[in-house]
């Protein structure tokens, strides 16, 4: 582990003390030897979902259960779609949660496509509750093991 100059020091402290999720991510990922836990806790306190996800996704140990609740309680569906795209073992159930209630239908769709154990069925009628028909039809087509006949949207222009 590298010691950190006196420079670096002082710019740590001052991104511990009163700098954003943002600076905490980039002192954590570009000086060796940064106070992972302490940077990680910038991100957690004054952090946004985003910032939750990079810092998951870029830095070594960092705490990921802790990290993807920032992106459960502040994330939008794309925040969510990231991270159980990209960190393993990240909690797919809670993640598409988050799309289904905060989602768009880009979200739903690519979260339905990309994500391993995504319960297809439910993001297909969140496609339909958005009224987004072209979606779910894609999807309906793509994914016919997944998708109950019964609750297919029409078929625009029919």
């Amino acid at each position: 582990m590298s010691i950190l100059t006196p420079k670096q020091q002082q710019e740590q402290q001052r991104i511990i003390k009163s700098g954003n999720g943002w600076d905490a991510y980039n002192f954590a990922r570009d000086i060796p030897g940064a106070d992972i836990k302490a940077l990680q806790q910038v991100v957690l306190d004054r952090g946004d979902a985003g910032d939750a996800y990079i810092f998951a996704r870029h830095i070594p140990g960092a705490d990921i259960k802790a990290l993807q609740q920032v992106v459960l309680d502040q994330g939008n569906g794309w925040d969510a779609y990231s991270f159980a795209l990209n960190i393993p073992g990240a909690d797919i159930k809670a993640l598409q949660q988050v799309v289904l209630d905060r989602g768009d239908a880009g979200d739903a769709y690519c979260f339905s496509r990309n994500i391993p154990g995504a319960d297809a069925q439910a993001l297909y009628e969140r496609l339909i509750e958005l009224g987004e028909d072209d979606y779910a039809e894609q999807l309906a087509d793509e994914m016919p093991e997944a998708i109950n006949i019964a609750t297919k949207a029409p078929r625009m222009g029919m």
